[in-house]
């Protein structure tokens, strides 16, 4: 009578677990948004710690929900899914059927080789996130033609802007998988001493597809599983930090204090809360910081304002840096520096 019990129990503990690592993104995904918005708005706009928290505090939850999810889902279920893979691979490399030279060679050849995938495209991931849709210019790139200094801050380079939260991310798999394949070790070998004492049949201890249930009800999938899910969550804010800060251009015009005013003023557009408007404007340089930007949190009433229209970033500039071995990377770079002085006063 027992086994039914202890059925009921393991699909009870199983469904406990899946519900929980599932919601944990949609728990996450607001205050994981948040503070990506306020890393990049600290970071972009030189904001300080509390106007970037007050103006990240202005903007819709739905949209700061979709940021956090977008960032974190992805990496996420890829770190889950690597660390199985990794376990998989090193539970192969030292079965008892696969302890030769030529098994254990595969096994390394297949590590350093999904090692090099992820990493590739994790970098690929990055790039398209950033580019806001997948397309040839998300991945190969494109100058912006502004000097180098300008560029630098307004577009994903490869290093260290995708490279480094991508090894954060590959090393997390690593050492998930393996702490994953140690726990499982460590309860294969406790559970064959006692097989051998004839407490219990015979069992099949092969890393099988179904690991995820099979390591909940034996409780050796813990420790894989949330060192994954931590270094998710870090490679996902360290990206977050190094992606510019893409909020969509709102234009508006025939304000009270500039009225007839033709040609529209243009911001980068926070939200539209109790009748006001909400941008972050751009001032221009004074004396003191000729080179340094100035942002500063403006609100509009609705009455002040005749017309509003927002409309997403252009990449006419491009958001994604070309890759540092293209031919045209190496030519914007080398001519576009920041201290090159004019080839003629014609073209100022």
């Amino acid at each position: 009578m027992a086994a039914p019990n202890t059925k009921r129990l393991d699909l009870a503990q199983t469904v406990q677990t899946l519900v929980a690592y599932v919601a944990a993104p949609a728990v996450l995904a607001y205050p994981f948004g948040f503070v990506v918005l306020w890393l990049q708005f600290v970071r972009y706009y030189k904001m300080d710690f509390y106007t970037g928290w007050y103006a990240v505090s202005l903007i819709n939850r739905i949209v700061v929900l979709g940021m956090g999810a977008t960032i974190l889902f992805i990496t996420l279920v890829g770190s889950v899914l690597l660390s199985w893979i990794v376990g998989r691979i090193l539970q192969l490399k030292n079965s008892a059927n696969s302890s030769s030279f030529y098994h254990k060679l595969i096994s390394y050849v297949s590590l350093s080789f999904l090692s090099l995938i992820a990493l590739l495209v994790y970098i690929l991931y990055s790039r398209v996130l950033a580019a806001g849709k997948f397309s040839c210019i998300a991945i190969v790139g494109k100058p912006s033609g502004e000097s180098l200094a300008n560029a630098l801050r307004h577009q994903l380079d490869l290093w260290p802007d995708s490279l480094i939260p991508a090894i954060i991310f590959l090393a997390g798999g690593l050492l998930g998988g393996f702490l994953l394949y140690r726990s499982y070790r460590k309860y294969r070998d406790c559970r064959r001493t006692r097989i051998v004492q004839q407490l219990y049949p015979k069992d099949d201890f092969r890393l099988r597809p179904r690991f995820f249930i099979k390591g909940i009800t034996e409780g050796w999938i813990y420790s894989g599983l949330v060192t994954a899910y931590l270094s998710g969550i870090l490679a996902a804010l360290v990206l977050a930090f190094y992606i510019p800060s893409f909020l969509p251009f709102v234009t508006y015009g025939e304000t009270v204090k500039y009225p007839g005013k033709h040609e529209p003023e243009k911001d980068r557009f926070l939200s539209h809360l109790e009748g006001h408007w909400y941008y972050i404007h751009r001032l221009g340089p004074n004396n003191s910081e000729p080179r340094k930007r100035h942002y500063r949190i403006l609100a509009l009433r609705e009455e002040v304002v005749t017309y509003v229209r927002v409309k997403p970033l252009g990449q006419e500039k491009g958001r994604i840096a070309p890759f540092p071995w293209q031919e045209r990377a190496a030519d914007w770079y080398t001519q576009l520096c920041p201290t090159a002085k004019p080839k003629s006063s014609s073209k100022r």
